[in-house]
């Protein structure tokens, strides 16, 4: 909480933030779209009757009637490509816009602890030690950066996690909850072995000591 105080309010990172996430928003959007137009690129392959076949390839249909354009696997294949062009380069835009919050957000952060350092009485250099000041401008600093980048990742990570969750379960919904209660269930494992090596690396090291 108080590092998302220092990000937006002192930092003034939220329109940086916003930007970032109607990027990653898009961006999720479409890959969930592209999912879906894997169904009528396999009912079409198939040669299944589109008129007969699933919900989402009658939507698609209906999308490309609406637009013009002949609902055919040159078409399917053309909006698949021109989807995964685009979602590159939505991908490359988030990627930029996140290195560049992180290296301004740590430019900032040297630049006003070096600013509180130059306006700071005498005595607080007597007390302080140089190697703990010239962490707090460095390693604290690239850390205090890395974490926003990290964070930001992980929210992306987790929005496109739902699109394709979304995209599974209007596709096959008893799939999509199968793959569900898997990844839940390798999660809570993950979570258990996790928890175990910690509880293992403090015993070990209350040994040595």
């Amino acid at each position: 909480k108080e590092f998302w105080r220092i990000v937006i309010k002192e930092y003034g990172g939220l329109s940086k933030l916003l930007s970032i996430g109607f990027v990653t928003l898009i961006g999720t959007l479409l890959e969930g779209i592209n999912v879906g137009l894997l169904v009528p690129l396999l009912e079409t392959i198939g040669s299944s009757n589109q008129e007969e076949g699933h919900w989402v390839s009658r939507a698609f249909a209906q999308l490309f009637s609406a637009a013009g354009i002949p609902f055919n696997l040159g078409s399917i294949l053309a909006a698949l490509a021109l989807l995964v062009l685009i979602i590159a380069g939505l991908k490359y835009l988030r990627l930029v816009l996140v290195e560049k919050a992180t290296a301004d957000f740590t430019v900032w952060l040297r630049t006003t602890s070096m600013d509180n350092l130059l306006n700071a009485d005498l005595e607080y250099f007597h007390q302080e030690k140089l190697g703990a000041l010239a962490d707090t401008l460095t390693t604290q600093a690239n850390r205090a950066g890395a974490s926003l980048s990290s964070v930001i990742d992980m929210i992306a990570l987790l929005g496109l996690m739902i699109s394709y969750l979304i995209a599974a379960f209007l596709v096959a919904p008893l799939l999509a909850v199968v793959a569900f209660g898997t990844a839940l269930a390798l999660s809570f494992a993950m979570q258990y072995q996790i928890r175990r090596a910690r509880t293992i690396g403090a015993t070990l090291v209350e040994r040595q000591n």
